[in-house]
């Protein structure tokens, strides 16, 4: 159970990676081209945006019952620090 949660976990962190990449992109080719030359490129970016964050909604992190795990006084920070490393990063 908590393979599947781990998987998961990674698999809805992957996909905001992709979100903030992709809108990154799309945020640089607007301050490079602001006269529009390059719609297609920018059309293009928008739609791989959206698609992106489709898939960022299709990722679905359970609650885990840590009772039943056997781990009542579990916090956060044990279990991963590295990921709460990058969140403190991004803000």
């Amino acid at each position: 159970m908590y393979m599947r949660f781990h998987e998961v976990v990674v698999a809805k962190y992957n996909a905001e990676v992709e979100v903030y990449r992709i809108a990154s992109k799309l945020e640089l080719f607007e301050e490079l081209f602001k006269d529009g030359v390059m719609n297609h490129v920018k059309d293009r970016l928008e739609k791989e945006l959206a698609l992106a964050h489709a898939r960022l909604a299709d990722v679905k992190v359970p609650n885990l019952d840590w009772e039943k795990l056997g781990a009542t006084n579990v916090a956060l920070s044990d279990l991963y620090p590295h990921l709460l490393c990058l969140k403190v990063l991004w803000l």
